[in-house]
């Protein structure tokens, strides 16, 4: 005999809607875990992956912001962005763009990061985005490397007149594939 929910039967009333909403809590509390918290890196740990680079010693340091739970910018882990969470450090260099971008590229080459070249090339974006940029990947680190001019109005950062163009390098970790 077949129960469908709320029905009278031999022995009373068979309350399964109970039971489907204790169930329908639970899957949800998993996928949240699964979601925002499980896998996903600390601001701590992207900040000790973004350490190992050998940064050139005339960058300097402006700025960091944090995107995910916690951080500068909110985000969903996973949800929001498969950027998320994200650590981005801003430096100010000196000389041209283009020779600050190859300083940039060699920097993410010699730790072992693959460069993924954009198709139109590294320094020959469409304007109002950075002068040169590419994204780089090691294991399961990704990066942005961005150089943008000294004047680029940056939107969440602010830096203090900088005397040269501004770096930007933002590191997340993709999930691995079980």
């Amino acid at each position: 005999m077949i129960v469908r929910r709320n029905q009278r039967t031999a022995g009373g009333f068979q309350r399964r809607d109970w039971y489907e909403r204790i169930s329908a809590l639970i899957l949800l509390a998993v996928l949240c875990c699964a979601l925002v918290a499980c896998g996903s890196a600390s601001f701590e740990e992207l900040a000790s992956d973004l350490d190992l680079l050998q940064v050139p010693d005339e960058w300097r340091l402006a700025a960091t912001l944090t995107n995910g739970p916690g951080g500068d910018i909110e985000c969903v882990p996973n949800l929001d962005s498969a950027t998320c969470p994200q650590l981005t450090r801003y430096y100010v260099a000196s000389g041209l763009p283009e020779d600050v971008y190859g300083q940039g590229e060699q920097m993410l080459i010699d730790a072992a990061f693959a460069i993924e070249p954009f198709p139109r090339g590294p320094c020959d974006l469409p304007g109002g985005v950075a002068t040169c940029a590419t994204y780089a990947a090691a294991g399961n680190q990704r990066v942005l490397l961005q150089v943008f001019p000294s004047d680029y109005d940056l939107t969440h950062v602010q830096i203090a007149d900088p005397d040269g163009p501004i770096v930007s390098i933002s590191i997340w970790r993709e999930e691995e594939e079980s």
